[in-house]
């Protein structure tokens, strides 16, 4: 799975907002991918994150909440010509438990402050954890919203734009370059070994107790 996400070119389904579907390119660099709306239908609202070997099969998230439509003066493309526009736009991976993503970013345009939170997968709780809950100031124009870096790697499963108004998002990054999603949230690695470790405690309890009721008493 981790490895188709390392081509150079992801094929991705989008569905219409007349419900058929339409086909377009998103750039991945390394394990990043970029997806700037450009060649998508005008009116797509899901646009899924997958593995071009297996797009049926390895979707690794989706982005909904909007649609796409062309740039307007109120909402200005940060590349070419399309961004994506809604009032409250998510990116929810479709396994969070044994998927993640190590960083986020996108540019924001709006009137009002436009709220960003992210969530990452906590196997004591069981659900998601909110790690990240910040605002801009409003009257934004294509502004940066990022979270995540090489320095600081994320274990993303739920990503959310929100505000009071319609706003527009574009060049929308999620992932890094150099550092491949999959990766089990650290709480997750730590309960598989102490499953390991508990297992392996009762074989030998059970392998002990087995040795004692062989060994002849007379």
């Amino acid at each position: 799975m981790i490895a188709g996400l390392a081509r150079l070119v992801l094929v991705v389904a989008a569905l219409s907002g007349s419900g058929g579907p339409a086909q377009a390119i998103q750039t991945a660099i390394g394990s990043q991918i970029l997806e700037d709306f450009e060649g998508r239908q005008l009116g797509a609202t899901s646009i899924n994150f997958c593995d071009v070997a297996y797009p049926a099969l390895d979707c690794l998230g989706t982005l909904s909440g909007g649609s796409v439509t062309l740039a307007t003066a109120a909402f200005p493309a940060n590349s070419p010509t399309q961004v994506y526009i809604g009032s409250i736009i998510t990116l929810d991976i479709v396994d969070n438990f044994d998927y993640s993503w190590p960083a986020v970013a996108a540019y924001v345009s709006g009137s009002a402050p436009i709220r960003f939170r992210a969530w990452e997968y906590d196997a004591n709780l069981g659900g998601d954890r909110l790690v990240a809950d910040f605002s801009t100031n409003g009257s934004d124009s294509n502004r940066l919203i990022a979270f995540g870096s090489d320095s600081d790697l994320q274990f993303l499963t739920l990503i959310e734009f929100s505000s009071s108004t319609t706003f527009a998002i574009d060049d929308f990054r999620i992932g890094l370059p150099d550092v491949a999603p999959g990766i089990p949230e650290p709480a997750s690695w730590a309960m598989l070994i102490a499953g390991f470790g508990l297992t392996g405690a009762s074989l030998r309890r059970r392998r002990a107790t087995g040795w004692r009721t062989a060994t002849p008493t007379g």
